[in-house]
């Protein structure tokens, strides 16, 4: 994955350059970030690996005084499925990835799920995601 640090830090670098305010890193709805972090697309034991390694290198391309938002999906809308249930996000695994040293100053938030085609979503969609 070293061809996705480089660009990240790339762009990053660019980004901060150019003045913006805040970044946030999109860890949710299928991105490749989310891929890598969902039970649902992803067996390894090591998870949320490659969205420390990338938040840990956003940390060291911006100001330190700059405000970093982590956006995670928080479920994989899997609750009301009564025959087939995969393993998805839960609170607790939330809680714990918020622990992490290099997001004592992160700000994340959690939005739902976009990995598995067979995802229930108990809500109207209209009000999906707001």
């Amino acid at each position: 994955m070293n061809w996705a640090s480089t660009i990240t830090k790339n762009m990053i670098s660019r980004a901060v350059k150019a003045g913006i305010d805040v970044v946030e890193i999109h860890a949710a709805h299928g991105h490749l970030t989310h891929q890598f972090s969902s039970p649902i697309s992803n067996q390894r034991k090591d998870k949320v690996r490659f969205l420390l390694e990338i938040t840990d290198l956003v940390r060291a391309v911006i100001p330190e005084d700059m405000p970093l938002f982590v956006r995670i999906s928080g479920t994989g809308w899997f609750d009301s499925m009564k025959d087939e249930s995969p393993e998805s996000w839960t609170v607790a695994d939330l809680l714990k990835v918020g622990t992490y040293p290099s997001w004592a100053s992160t700000f994340w938030r959690s939005a739902p799920g976009g990995v598995h085609p067979k995802q229930s979503i108990s809500i109207d969609r209209a009000q999906y995601q707001m």
